[in-house]
C-alpha cells in the first residue's frame, strides 16, 4: 500500500475505534511524497556516465557475472577500473 494511503488509513482506523477525530496533516503527506521521491540517481541519469557497448564472448560474461554475485561491485564498475588500469599502463 502506498505510503501515504497507508497514513491516512490508518488516521481513519484511530478514528474509528477511538471516537476520537485525528487527521494526517498535509505536511505528513508532502514529507512522505518528499522522501519518496528522493530516490538515489543511478548512472544511467547521471551525465558523467555514457552508455557503450561491447561484444564480449558468453562464457566470459557469465562467469564474471557469477563472481560478481553478492560483491559490491557490478559490471559497470568492473569495467570502469580495468579501462583506468589500462589508461594507466598507456600513459607510463
Amino acid at each position: 500500500m502506498n505510503n501515504k494511503f497507508k497514513q491516512l488509513a490508518e488516521a481513519l482506523k484511530g478514528q474509528a475505534q477511538d471516537g476520537i477525530e485525528q487527521t494526517v496533516q498535509p505536511a505528513q503527506i508532502q514529507e512522505s511524497t518528499q522522501k519518496r521521491n528522493q530516490r538515489k540517481l543511478g548512472k544511467r541519469s547521471d551525465p558523467n556516465y555514457e552508455l557503450i557497448g561491447v561484444y564480449v564472448p558468453k562464457e566470459i560474461n557469465l562467469e564474471v557475472k557469477r563472481l560478481l554475485i553478492g560483491k559490491q561491485m557490478n559490471f559497470s564498475d568492473l569495467v570502469t577500473d580495468l579501462l583506468r588500469q589500462w589508461l594507466k599502463q598507456q600513459s607510463s
